[in-house]
C-alpha cells in the first residue's frame, strides 16, 4: 500500500498534473519506522517535457506522534462525555450552549438541537430559581468553580431536581473558553430522603411512646408527690387561720410552696407530653443544659427506683443545632440503658456522669456509669434492630439513637469500656 501511494504520485505528475504530495513509512536499516511527508516536483527540460522527478520529504514522525495522541485523548474524552451518568453541558463565554451529552438530553428531557445556542437557565430553568442561580454565578465570575441545586422543567411538564457543579475551561494562555457543567438528578434521592425521614419520625415516636408506658408509673409518683404537697400546704393554711391572725408570714410561705408544687407537677407533665407528642423535625438553636436538664428530670424518679444517681456536670454549656426533642430522646434512652445496666448487674446503687465539653468543633455529651461496662460482644450487637437484653425491650433504642443523632449531623461513639460504661453524643454547635 506504501508503494502504491508513491506509484499514484508519480503517475499524476508525469501526466502534467503538477506538484504532487504523499506520505508514507520508510524502516531505517536499524528497523524503526520514520513518517515522511513528500512533495514530487516535475523537472522539464528546453522543450517543456518532463525530464525528471524530485521528490523532496520532511520527517514528520514526531507530528504523527502527536496528532495520534491527540486523537486518542479526544475519542476517550468523547467516549466519557457521551457515556457519563451525569448531565455534561458545555457553554461558551456568553453561557449559550453548545454541546449536551446523552445523559444531560434525558436529565433535562430536551435534545442538543433544542438547547443549542440558548442560554441554559433561561431555556429550562423555573422562574422563582432564578435569583439562586445568580448568586451561585457569582463564584465563576471570580475565576471559582459554582456549586447549585435548582429545578429543571422538562419539555413533557414534569419537574426534576438537579445539583450542578460548572467551572471554566481554560485556554493556553490562560484565557476563559468554555463552560462546563455537570449535572445529577437527585430527585429521587431527595424523595428517599424525605420517605427516610417519615419512617425515623414514625419509629421514633413509637419508641418514645413505648419509653413513655415504662416511666409513666415511676412520673405517675413524681406527679402525685407535688400533687400531695398542695393538699397538705392548703390544709396547713386552713389549720393556721387568718392572716389577722398574727400568722401572714407563715401564710405567705405555706402559699409559695403550693405555687411551687403546682409548678413542678406542671413541669413534669409538660415535659412528658412533648416527648411523646408527635412534631415535625425543627432543628435550630437550643440550649444544650436545657435539654440535658429535662432529660434528666424524666429519668430521675426511674433511676431512683434502682438506687441510681444521675450527676450533671455544672459550669456554662454550648448552644446546639439540632432538634430538641430528638436529642431529648437520645438522651432519656442512652441515660434508661445506664441505669439498666447497673440494676440489671444486680448493685444495689451507682452513679451515671453527664458531662459536657468541645470536639472537632462540636459539642460532646458524654455519658458514663459505675455500671458492668461494654465487652466486645456488647459493642458488636449494639446497634443490631430488635435485640434487647431486657424482656420487655423493644431492642430498637441504640439503632434510634444513632440515626437520631446522625440526622442532626452529630454520631454517638460507644467506647470499649469494663467496668462502667461510655457514649459520646457529638452535635454540632450553633452558628
Amino acid at each position: 500500500s506504501e508503494a502504491d501511494g508513491v506509484r499514484r504520485a508519480l503517475r499524476d505528475v508525469l501526466a502534467g498534473r503538477g506538484v504532487q504530495p504523499h506520505e508514507n513509512s520508510w524502516m531505517h536499516r536499524d528497523g524503526s519506522v520514520r513518517d515522511f511527508e513528500w512533495l514530487n516536483q516535475p523537472m522539464t527540460d528546453e522543450s517543456g517535457q518532463i525530464a525528471y522527478v524530485v521528490a523532496s520529504a520532511v520527517d514528520v514522525t514526531r507530528r504523527n506522534r502527536a496528532m495520534q495522541a491527540l486523537r486518542k485523548e479526544r475519542d476517550l474524552l468523547t467516549t466519557m462525555f457521551d457515556v457519563a451518568p451525569a448531565a455534561i453541558v458545555v457553554n461558551d463565554t456568553q453561557r449559550r450552549v453548545l454541546r449536551v451529552n446523552q445523559a444531560g438530553q434525558k436529565i433535562l428531557g430536551w435534545t442538543e438541537d433544542e438547547l443549542k445556542g440558548r442560554e441554559l437557565v433561561q431555556a429550562v430553568v423555573p422562574e422563582y430559581d432564578h435569583e439562586g442561580i445568580d448568586l451561585a454565578r457569582r463564584s465563576l465570575e471570580q475565576g471559582e468553580p459554582m456549586q447549585a441545586e435548582f429545578d429543571i422543567l422538562r419539555r413533557d411538564g414534569s419537574v426534576r431536581r438537579v445539583s450542578w457543579k460548572a467551572a471554566w475551561v481554560r485556554g493556553s494562555a490562560g484565557e476563559e473558553s468554555f463552560i462546563v457543567g455537570a449535572g445529577l438528578d437527585i430527585t429521587d434521592w431527595l424523595d428517599a430522603q424525605g420517605r427516610e425521614r417519615d419512617r425515623l419520625a414514625d419509629l421514633a415516636q413509637l419508641h418514645r411512646a413505648h419509653t413513655a408506658g415504662e416511666l409513666v408509673a415511676v412520673l405517675s409518683h413524681e406527679i402525685n408527690q407535688p400533687l400531695a404537697a398542695i393538699t397538705s400546704y392548703a390544709s396547713a393554711e386552713m389549720l393556721t387561720g387568718s392572716p389577722d391572725s398574727g400568722q401572714s408570714g407563715r401564710v405567705t410561705e405555706l402559699f409559695e410552696k403550693i405555687a411551687d408544687a403546682a409548678v413542678r407537677a406542671g413541669r413534669v407533665v409538660r415535659d412528658l407530653r412533648a416527648f411523646v407528642t408527635p412534631a415535625p423535625s425543627a432543628a435550630g438553636p437550643i440550649k444544650l443544659r436545657t435539654v440535658l436538664a429535662t432529660s434528666i428530670e424524666l429519668v430521675t424518679s426511674y433511676a431512683g427506683r434502682f438506687g441510681v444517681t444521675l450527676d450533671l456536670q455544672a459550669g456554662d454549656m454550648p448552644t446546639i443545632n439540632a432538634d430538641s426533642v430528638q436529642v431529648q430522646h437520645i438522651m432519656v434512652n442512652l441515660l434508661r440503658n445506664s441505669v439498666e445496666a447497673i440494676a440489671g448487674a444486680g448493685m444495689a446503687s451507682g452513679v451515671v456522669r453527664i458531662r459536657v465539653s468541645l470536639a472537632e468543633a462540636m459539642a460532646r455529651i458524654t455519658i458514663s456509669d459505675t455500671g458492668p461496662g461494654i465487652t466486645q460482644d456488647d459493642l458488636t450487637n449494639l446497634y443490631q434492630p430488635f435485640l434487647s437484653t431486657k424482656t420487655a425491650g423493644l431492642g430498637m433504642g441504640f439503632r434510634i439513637s444513632r440515626t437520631l443523632a446522625a440526622a442532626n449531623g452529630g454520631r454517638i461513639i460507644s467506647e470499649l469500656h469494663a467496668p462502667g460504661a461510655i457514649f459520646h453524643i457529638d452535635l454540632p454547635l450553633a452558628e
